[in-house]
């Protein structure tokens, strides 16, 4: 019978204890070399594990279908859907995608994010942040440009003021500072009309004078020929 203390296992164990008291700097070395390409080698398994490595899915042609449909056949391509924008456009329908990223037809990973671009169920709005009421009619009517509004009308009404915005309606109400106006609004802007309008400088006056005596020779029906007989024919 073999006696334990004899046996090649004890005897490993023994050579090992012996080591690790004689030299632990060593043998910490050995279980570091040991144990580095053990650890490298799980975390590269888990790696590809996490980012599906070698897997791939084709991007589908969601365009122009309704947000609810594109998702559910996103989503059973394995992509996530992600409203990257919206539009308002009236000759489409609310919902509906218009733009999809990456293309259709690309090649990707399985969990990649498809950003949609969709026509929006309300039009888009814009705060009114600066008055409009006190300024030119020009300052206005830019303003309201630049934040889309194209639906722009103006009515003279008469004032002490040539030119000044007295009041501003969006869809027939009367609006005001911090209130949100669709782009697809219609303004009305009440303009003043003096009859004997103050100018700031002298400049202005002469461009005034000038531009209402070009209106009135612009006006002015030019005088028929006289195909009378002369008395000298």
């Amino acid at each position: 019978m073999t006696d334990k203390n004899t046996h090649p296992n004890n005897k490993v164990q023994g050579l090992a204890k012996r080591l690790w008291k004689q030299h632990p700097i060593l043998s910490n070395a050995i279980l570091m070399v040991v144990a580095i390409p053990v650890m490298v080698y799980i975390g590269l398994l888990f790696v590809d594990l996490w980012t599906h490595h070698g897997a791939k899915t084709v991007v589908p042609n969601v365009k122009d279908l309704i947000y609810n449909e594109a998702m559910a056949v996103l989503d059973e391509a394995d992509l996530q859907t992600v409203i990257g924008d919206s539009i308002y456009d009236l000759s489409k329908r609310p919902g509906q995608v218009v733009d999809v990223y990456p293309k259709p037809g690309a090649v990707v990973k399985p969990g990649r994010e498809v950003y949609l671009t969709i026509v929006s169920f309300s039009p888009q709005q814009f705060v009114l942040d600066v008055p409009l009421t006190d300024t030119s009619s020009k300052q206005a009517v830019s303003y309201l440009k630049s934040h889309g509004i194209r639906n722009i009308h103006m009515v003279l009404v008469p004032s002490d003021y040539e030119d000044l915005v007295l009041s501003i309606k969006a869809d027939g109400k009367p609006i005001r500072l911090g209130d949100k106006i669709p782009v697809t609004a219609t303004i009305v802007l009440e303009v003043g009309k003096a009859a004997n309008p103050v100018y700031e400088t002298i400049d202005d006056a002469v461009n005034a004078v000038l531009s209402d005596s070009a209106d009135t020779h612009s006006s002015e029906e030019p005088e028929e020929p006289d195909d009378s007989p002369s008395m000298f024919d």
